[in-house]
């Protein structure tokens, strides 16, 4: 494992360009986390032990967090990098953090407290490599576990040609989450996230916030796996209790 810091400062396009030219990793994984270290090292894990080895995970550590240091570095994986930031700056600006500092092609993002199938960026890389979109969004079904049991949500998936904002909003029934996309489902392309970042402002929400920003540009479009790819941990629904 790899521990660095850095500077919440955004670096230049050339710094960008060599981080492209000099590297073999198709996937970067970027886990934002703080103050949460026996969480995150679970979901780290998972990542790791993805079926698609060529990836790198890049853990964002919101702010000084000298304890979550001191538990990834337990974790002995030359494909772990661990980032620790000067300064909180939330969610969405360590998302962004962590593209920028991604040696890979493509992003996935992994929530702190979610975890992953192993199958989970390989089925995604399928669903990608064959879309007609020139910059898909690949998301999938996860399973939602919650007080009352384990759900697998979206309870549908979009319609042909139906727009996203419908998708996401429009209910046809009363079942909570009938249409969405969870953080840790979307894989996206590096070059996209750089065109189109998270709006750093937006504390929760900003995933389907940069949803409808990036899906409204031209050969932008949302690809599913149809299956349940990742697990949305209970550990949201104790927060918010």
């Amino acid at each position: 494992m790899n521990i660095e810091s850095l500077q919440a400062t955004k670096p230049t396009s050339k710094k960008l360009a060599m981080l492209n030219e000099s590297n073999q990793i198709i996937v970067s994984v970027v886990i934002p986390t703080r103050n949460r270290p026996q969480i995150v090292a679970r979901g780290v894990r998972t990542a790791l032990a993805q079926t698609l080895q060529s990836i790198e995970v890049i853990v964002i550590i919101d702010g000084p967090d000298q304890e979550t240091v001191n538990v990834l570095s337990q974790i002995a994986e030359p494909r772990l990098r661990v980032i620790e930031l000067s300064k909180n700056i939330g969610p969405s600006g360590a998302r962004n953090a962590g593209v920028r500092e991604a040696k890979g092609t493509w992003i996935a993002f992994l929530d702190d407290d979610d975890e992953w199938l192993p199958e989970k960026l390989e089925r995604q890389l399928e669903v990608a490599n064959n879309s007609h979109y020139d910059f898909p969004v690949v998301a999938s079904r996860f399973i939602s576990q919650t007080p009352k049991g384990e759900f697998i949500r979206p309870t549908r998936l979009p319609n042909l040609s139906e727009p996203l904002s419908e998708y996401l909003f429009a209910r046809n029934s009363f079942f909570k989450e009938e249409g969405c996309i969870q953080t840790s489902t979307i894989f996206v392309q590096k070059e996209l996230m750089q065109k189109m970042p998270l709006e750093e402002k937006f504390y929760r929400h900003e995933d389907w916030e940069w949803l409808l920003r990036v899906t409204a540009m031209e050969g932008v479009g949302v690809e599913f796996v149809p299956e349940p790819m990742a697990i949305s941990g209970i550990q949201k629904w104790e927060l918010s209790a």
